[in-house]
């Protein structure tokens, strides 16, 4: 059985054999050239593979009079039944190493199929100055079998621009380029971005890998972070780098033997056709180099209401109606459109007059980020409450924004508004001249009449005048009255400072972000989850320690949270959570979502505790 196995297989290998024979003819052969790398380093080691898409005989390879042969040419062949189509592809491989700077022609190398030649084309390698990789023991020592080198497969952070302004958007790009195949990968570090506001553009779940050649080698890349890039400081500023790991898998070859015409059936496509022995995984870890970034200040000559937008906006402020009745609410809507740091603008501070009686904004964020950055709009609602009858003359709400196409500040100031008011609140006003209503009501009771009904006598001693309920009586509406007093201008005053109102309302706008990131864990939507937790572990520290949208980094909530005296144990936990949400929206950690949860409830739990 086993005899008849075996005489199957190699006869099926002759049958294919000679379909190439016949099919790869109609393919147009070429000996192609590729190099690791280009340019290289004094020193460096380099591969330079010539690869034929025929079989043929007789391969001679070039002179590398310049270079340091480290081994080769290293022959392999690999065949592809593709829907029935056989390919054959012969490689021959050369380890180099580079001796001296300069740069140096390699001619071409030459294969026969027949009576025909084929030739590569020549290629230029430039060598530069510099240290580059040490050479194996002994100087004739190839690359191990199954190595994967820091040329086979990295991590690269790319910018847009290399000089902005302070708030002026820049892209980062973060690639994995590869030219080996890989099993997993992951991002074991994210990018701090010290500096920067930042806002993630979306990417696929999945790694879309595309085919580039990179410096004469072609790689398969495909991004694993693209982020947009706000600088909160001017001056030189570094791009962090990211870190990771990747599990590659690289074939184990073995040498054939050339003498032996049927040792072709030893080829593991024969032998094992599933790959089981052939290949092994390798991990790798990777880490790509930061970039330093030149950010220039802005113009000295802001306007009072520029609160640090950049970009090219529009702006409009009105009324939903310009007459109303006391006690009925209106609303001021505020819309900035464009694009730009939209994430970054805040509400205008408006001072309305006291009658009037104004809440906390709410926004509307209805912007997207994208390749080309954020651009949408940004609408603040305002809602007024008119407590007297009158006309008042609201505030004009002024926006400004240094706009990018014209590198100078653009102010827009809308007219003031008229709001009308109209019904009664309270006790009317005394009429000039004459009595109140209230007086005029109790004329007719100046003479009381006999009482006839039965007489209640009191007690001699026991008066009610000075007793303790008279004075309960007494003077219980002007205490209540003047603490009321007191609450309301506490409250205007609170509602005045924002950063009050914001301390005030963190744990609640917290425990309602906890809440929302419950559902989507629920709903197994993990992506949203963490974004959830990050937001509600964000927006908290952000409220209670009163920083602004722009200048909320880990950096400074950290320096914030020491300064009311929070101990390092509790900042671990902090650091430890976010970090999870991070790793899990950026790499698709494996953090278990109940736990990171629990962790952030518990944390905030106790921020509560000890800023207090």
């Amino acid at each position: 059985m086993v005899r008849d196995i075996t005489y199957r297989i190699r006869v099926a290998g002759i049958a294919a054999a000679f379909l190439f024979a016949f099919t790869g003819v109609l393919v147009a052969q070429s000996l192609s050239v590729k190099v690791s790398k280009n340019p290289v380093a004094e020193g460096e080691q380099f591969q330079v593979t010539f690869s034929f898409n025929a079989s043929g005989s007789a391969f001679r390879g070039p002179a590398f009079g310049d270079f340091d042969v480290l081994g080769g040419p290293n022959a392999s062949t690999s065949i592809q039944i593709i829907n029935g189509q056989m390919s054959q592809t012969q490689t021959f491989s050369y380890y180099l190493r580079a001796r001296n700077a300069g740069s140096f022609q390699i001619r071409e190398a030459s294969i026969r199929v027949g009576d025909k030649e084929f030739r590569s084309p020549s290629f230029r390698i430039d060598v530069v100055k510099g240290r580059g990789g040490q050479s194996p023991q002994g100087g004739q020592q190839e690359k191990p079998a199954g190595a994967v080198g820091e040329e086979d497969v990295f991590i690269r952070l790319s910018v847009d621009k290399q000089s902005v302004y302070q708030g002026e958007g820049l892209i980062a790009t973060y690639k994995l380029y590869t030219r080996v195949s890989l099993v997993n990968y992951a991002i074991t570090k994210a990018p701090a971005l010290n500096g920067f506001w930042t806002q993630d553009i979306p990417q696929p779940s999945q790694l879309n890998l595309q085919t580039v050649v990179l410096n004469g080698v072609q790689y398969h890349t495909g991004i694993l972070k693209k982020v947009v890039l706000y600088p909160q400081q001017s001056g030189k500023l570094s791009v962090d780098g990211m870190e990771g790991e990747v599990i590659a898998r690289v074939k184990v070859q073995r040498r054939r033997n050339t003498r032996d015409p049927f040792d072709v059936f030893n080829d593991p496509f024969f032998s094992n056709p599933f790959g089981i022995g052939s290949v092994r995984d390798v991990k790798v870890k990777l880490r790509s180099r930061s970039v330093k970034v030149k950010v220039r200040p802005l113009p000295g000559n802001a306007p009072a209401s520029f609160n640090g937008s950049v970009g090219s906006f529009s702006f409009d402020a009105g009324l939903d109606k310009s007459e109303t009745g006391a006690n009925d609410p209106v609303t001021l809507r505020i819309e900035v459109k464009g694009k730009g740091n939209l994430s970054l603008v805040d509400p205008p501070l408006l001072d309305f007059p006291p009658d009037i009686e104004s809440y906390e904004p709410k926004v509307i964020d209805n912007y997207k980020t994208g390749n080309t950055g954020t651009s949408g709009k940004k609408v603040f609602e305002f809602l007024l409450i008119p407590r007297r009858p009158g006309t008042y003359k609201l505030p004009r709400v002024a926006f400004s924004y240094f706009d990018l196409n014209s590198k100078r500040y653009r102010e827009f100031v809308s007219d003031p508004f008229t709001l009308k008011v109209s019904g009664t609140t309270g006790p009317a006003a005394a009429e000039p001249g004459g009595p109140s209503r209230t007086e005029v009501a109790l004329l007719g009771k100046d003479i009381r009449f006999i009482r006839t009904g039965p007489t209640q006598f009191i007690q001699a001693g026991r008066r009610f005048f000075g007793s303790a309920g008279f004075w309960s009586l007494a003077l219980g509406p002007g205490l209540l009255f003047a603490g009321l007093l007191l609450f309301k201008r506490r409250r205007d005053r609170e509602s005045a400072d924002l950063s009050s109102v914001r301390r005030r309302k963190a744990t609640a706008m917290a425990r309602k972000r906890l809440q929302l990131a419950k559902k989507k864990m629920e709903a197994n939507e993990q992506g949203a989850f963490y974004d959830e937790t990050a937001n509600a572990l964000w927006g908290y520290i952000g409220d209670k320690l009163s920083i602004p949208n722009s200048g909320l980094s880990r950096e400074a909530a950290i320096d914030g949270l020491k300064a009311r005296r929070v101990n390092d144990q509790l900042l671990a936990r902090l650091n430890a959570v976010l970090d999870q949400c991070e790793l899990a929206r950026y790499a698709g950690g494996s953090a278990d979502p109940r736990n990171t949860y629990g962790e952030a409830v518990g944390v905030i739990t106790s921020l509560e505790d000890a800023i207090k």
